[in-house]
């Protein structure tokens, strides 16, 4: 049997997924950030979300590394509930390397 899931938005593989396809697509990474922010935070369980976007971001010559933040994430404490991800995307410039962490409330 297969049960659908009703917030796949909160899930930080289907979140980079998404990311790697705008960055792919040549969506400008600021863009791409803020459109998967105002999604995922429609979520009512969501307690913070930290994006972070490193490499040659729309196609400057210097590499940097960019993140965005909103609600908390507490890396520290043992019990949180984070689900982390990390993947790179391909594009036309270079590498680009993408890490989601979620935090879900209790």
């Amino acid at each position: 049997n297969i049960i659908e899931s009703s917030n796949l938005n909160l899930n930080a593989i289907f979140i980079t997924k998404c990311l790697i396809n705008d960055f792919e697509n040549r969506v400008p990474f600021r863009r791409a950030i803020k459109s998967i922010l105002r999604k995922v935070q429609k979520q009512e369980n969501l307690q913070g979300i930290k994006i972070k976007v490193s490499g040659r971001l729309n196609g400057i010559e210097m590499a940097r590394s960019e993140w965005v933040k909103k609600g908390r994430i507490p890396l520290q404490t043992i019990d949180a509930k984070i689900e982390y991800c990390q993947d790179i995307a391909q594009t036309i410039y270079g590498i680009l390397g993408i890490k989601v962490w979620i935090y879900k409330g209790v």
